[in-house]
């Protein structure tokens, strides 16, 4: 479905949620395109990673694979940077904000 479309986000996000299920809220966290994987182990990332590539692969879709990053310590997600210390604001976005010129 084209992104053109006014509701084909919303239906694309509708169909991952549904493939998906299976490990909904295990292992994964999903938002349209960006599908982010997360476990305490290396053992639980690698079922993690093999469940949903099954998954996808199951449901005929298939992932590019220079945007794929695997074992990360950290990723940027929807405007944060996650990582085994919690989520915090990207520093871009709290530089645009500091950096915002006063109103006069």
């Amino acid at each position: 479905m084209p992104f053109g479309l006014r509701n084909a986000p919303s239906i694309f996000q509708r169909m991952v949620n549904h493939v998906l299920k299976p490990v909904l809220g295990d292992c994964y966290e999903c938002y349209l395109d960006a599908i982010a994987l997360y476990s305490s182990t290396p053992e639980e990332h690698y079922q993690g990673v093999e469940k949903v590539l099954t998954l996808l692969h199951k449901a005929g879709l298939t992932l590019k694979p220079e945007k794929c990053h695997f074992f990360q310590r950290q990723l940027e997600f929807l405007g944060y940077l996650v990582s085994e210390d919690g989520m915090r604001p990207q520093e871009n976005k709290i530089r645009a904000v500091q950096d915002f010129p006063i109103p006069r």
